[in-house]
């Protein structure tokens, strides 16, 4: 397997290189499903860029012929009701309503899985985490006690989503998986052409992500097919968020404004490609490997600014997605600087030099922003977990890891769930 597969792909935008290098997974097994709908689902076809639509590839809720029961241990709590999402909310800006951790902080506790793991999800008092081999972790979030673990038979690429006891998982081989939290049951499989990429996005009852083939819409509950937009193999894909009605998502070099209920085009920007957008009071913002950083009206599409970065630093440019506190925007380069830009103007207010990548998400809690740094060449490098006062660009401490952080950490009052590339799943206060 390639290196490009062995951290969990989190970052910023996911290029060709990792749809290339990432396999059929075949022999990759799953739980036995129950029977797929028959409802007949909508497409798309979005005229701007061309795009086909078929039922070639199409998702379905069903699984592989050869699927076998998934291997379940241990004791499951009570789910909680409510959606939870990576960077925080359907509109991705990445800021959680917590108690900040504004001192140096102490481990509350950490444990080892012995092999890379994802951005956690806190769902209530559990911690939910998945490994690049395909397995599934539930932890008592206090104590950071194993409560059950499950063998999904595929690898999980990115973070997941949460809703009302149900996970939303996307795999290296058996397509988005939808498990009870319940019990370990797998509720349905969704099966694609290719892998899934990123993080899926759960809002109004509608499970959206993308694959290697194109941009898929769920129904949540039963996994039956809303709309498919087939596209082709893309150089980079960016998760998508929602707002006002809007699905905002990334595909190669088009940014796409979409009804989430038909997949109906609303509008698209052209760039080189896209990484993953955020919206917020009408504005999308988003990222472009040109070097640009740009804002658009989220209505029409309209380009509201621009702001370039220092194309003598790195010649090609992936940002993370955008972390919003008030009128600043928070983003990581793998120019290795993290900027704060005005959120109306987009002028430039301080830049912090990291060190090195700047390309795990940064998330926000009352005015600090937490984020990690590294080049994936190596996943047992030691750096920094920063935080900084967003107002300033001071930095307030940093934490040195066991291992690269690739992806998000996950806020909650008072403490920061983090996870790194060799294995360790951290609990700081």
């Amino acid at each position: 397997m390639s290196r490009q597969l062995v951290w969990p792909l989190p970052l910023i935008c996911l290029t060709v290189l990792l749809v290339a290098c990432g396999g059929s997974g075949d022999g990759d097994a799953t739980a036995t499903l129950p029977p797929a709908p028959t409802q007949e689902p909508a497409t798309s076809t979005l005229a701007s860029t061309a795009p086909s639509t078929s039922p070639t590839g199409a998702a379905t809720a069903t699984a592989p012929e050869a699927i076998t029961a998934p291997t379940i241990a241990g004791t499951f709590p009570e789910p909680v009701s409510g959606t939870v999402l990576y960077r925080a909310n359907p509109q991705r800006t990445a800021l959680y309503e917590v108690e900040p951790v504004r001192e140096v902080p102490v481990v509350r506790w950490q444990v080892e899985v012995g092999e890379t793991v994802n951005s956690p999800l806190l769902a209530g008092e559990v911690l939910f985490v998945a490994t690049n081999s395909g397995n599934l972790l539930a932890f008592d979030a206090a104590s950071g006690d194993e409560l059950w673990t499950i063998d999904l038979g595929s690898p999980v690429i990115g973070a997941f989503a949460y809703a009302d006891g149900t996970l939303f998982i996307g795999t290296r081989g058996l397509g988005l998986l939808a498990v009870d939290t319940a019990d370990g049951t797998i509720l349905w499989s969704s099966e694609v052409r290719g892998s899934v990429w990123g993080e899926p996005l759960v809002d109004d009852g509608g499970v959206y992500f993308l694959s290697s083939s194109g941009i898929h819409a769920l129904e949540a509950e039963t996994g039956a097919e809303r709309w498919r937009v087939e596209l082709g193999r893309q150089n980079l894909y960016a998760p998508g968020a929602i707002a006002d009605d809007v699905l905002y998502i990334g595909a190669g070099g088009t940014l796409y404004a979409l009804d989430p209920a038909t997949g109906a085009e609303l509008w698209t920007a052209e760039g080189e490609g896209w990484c993953r957008p955020t919206v917020v009071d009408g504005v999308v913002f988003a990222g472009d490997i040109a070097g640009t950083f740009h804002a658009f009206d989220a209505a029409s599409g309209e380009e509201l600014w621009v702001f370039e970065h220092d194309a003598s630093v790195v010649d090609e440019v992936y940002w993370t997605g955008a972390a919003v506190w008030e009128d600043t925007l928070v983003i990581g380069n793998i120019d290795t600087f993290v900027y704060a830009l005005d959120r109306a103007s987009g002028e430039l207010r301080w830049q912090f030099a990291a060190g090195d990548w700047a390309t795990a998400d940064p998330v926000i809690a009352d005015g600090i922003a937490y984020f990690a740094i590294g080049n994936h060449d190596d996943e047992t490098d030691q750096l920094p977990f920063y935080a900084l006062d967003v107002a300033t660009g001071e930095e307030l401490w940093s934490f040195i890891t066991d291992g690269l952080v690739v992806e998000a950490a996950t806020l909650a009052d008072g403490v920061i769930y983090l996870p790194t590339g060799t294995g360790v799943i951290y609990a700081l206060e």
